[in-house]
Formats: structure tokens, sequence, C-alpha cells
């Protein structure tokens, strides 16, 4: 994939893409025991314009009703993901550049933030909120 356009085609022959706009999407999944998560996907560009990114999110929660020092303990063992807080709500957050990206680029990682932020969730607030 080298670029936003190509990846949008590879997610709607892919996944089930519950909302959509221009440089937004997204997934909702089924992760079991009854419970859902969404992955969000945001086309940014830096360098001018230059370098086409895909960021990548997960909520875990309103960052309220998180032990945020606890969270960000166990977020910083893991491989992928950062912690961030917008409109207060945590996310776990991780960019990948879509130039030349593979297929397992893109998958691996969002996946593991999915189940990440999903066990961060389950963990701290006990309940699927969002």
């Amino acid at each position: 994939m080298a670029n936003w356009s190509e990846l949008m085609t590879y997610i709607r022959s892919n996944y089930k893409i519950s909302d959509e706009d221009k440089g937004y999407c997204r997934l909702l999944f089924d992760v079991g025991d009854g419970r859902s998560q969404f992955i969000l996907l945001f086309h940014q560009t830096l360098n001018g314009g230059l370098e086409d990114w895909v960021e990548i999110q997960s909520p875990v929660g309103n960052a309220t009703d998180l032990p945020l020092l606890d969270v960000l303990k166990d977020v910083g063992r893991m491989v992928v993901g950062g912690l961030s807080v917008e409109e207060n709500l945590a996310l776990l957050k991780h960019s990948v550049p879509l130039a030349n990206l593979d297929v397992n680029e893109f998958e691996r990682p969002m996946r593991l933030l999915l189940h990440s932020a999903d066990n961060l969730e389950r963990k701290y607030l006990g309940s699927d909120r969002l």
C-alpha cells in the first residue's frame, strides 16, 4: 500500500466499516464474551504533505474513570501503542507510514492495539462501556 486510498480499498475488501468520512474510518470488532471494540483510522500527512501515514486508535474509556498512572504503566510494557487523552477519552494510538506498507505492518499493530485497548478497559473498568 502506498497511500490512503489503497489502504481504504484494502479495508473495504476485508472489514465491515461502521462509519467513514474523508480521511477517517471506524471499524467495530467482536472481541468475544459479548464485548466489542472500535478501531479508528485517520489519514495523517507529514512533511508538508509528502508523507502519508495512518493513525490507528482504539478507545479504552473515559479518562476520569481510569487510574491513569496504572494504565500508563501497563501501556509502557506494550510493544505497540501509546496512551493519549482527547476530549476526556483515553485512547491507545499507533501510527505507521503508508509508503511501501506491507499488509502485516498494518494488520498486526491494529490487532495488538485492538486487544490491548479491550484488555485495559476490562481490567480497569470491568465492563464494555464504549
